[in-house]
C-alpha cells in the first residue's frame, strides 16, 4: 500500500472496490463500496485505538483483509468528492 494519512484515507482494492476510514469523535467510520462506489457495508469502529488497528477491524468487518495486500490509497478528498457526486446523482433532491 501507498503512504497514508493517520486520520482518515481511501483504499482502492483491485477487483472488489473501495473502502473509506476516517476519524470521528465517537472512533473510526468506516465505508466498504463495490467498484460502481455503491455501499456494500459500513460502520463505527468504536474502540479506542490508532489507525493501524481501526483499518484492522474495518477489514476484518468487510471480510476483505486478505485483499488489502494489493490495494493502494487513492486520494481521499477526490474519493469522497466522487462518491458524493455518485450519490447526489442518485438520490436528486
Amino acid at each position: 500500500m501507498d503512504e497514508k494519512r493517520t486520520t482518515e484515507n481511501a483504499y482502492m482494492v483491485p477487483g472488489i472496490g473501495f473502502l473509506e476510514i476516517h476519524q470521528t469523535d465517537g472512533g473510526w467510520d468506516w465505508t466498504f463500496s463495490d467498484t460502481a462506489l455503491q455501499d456494500v457495508d459500513g460502520g463505527v469502529v468504536d474502540v479506542d485505538c490508532g489507525f493501524e488497528e481501526a483499518l484492522s477491524i474495518a477489514t476484518a468487518l468487510a471480510g476483505i483483509e486478505g485483499e488489502m495486500a494489493e490495494a493502494s490509497v487513492v486520494d481521499y478528498d477526490e474519493f469522497v468528492e466522487r462518491r458524493d457526486s455518485i450519490l447526489a446523482e442518485a438520490f436528486p433532491r
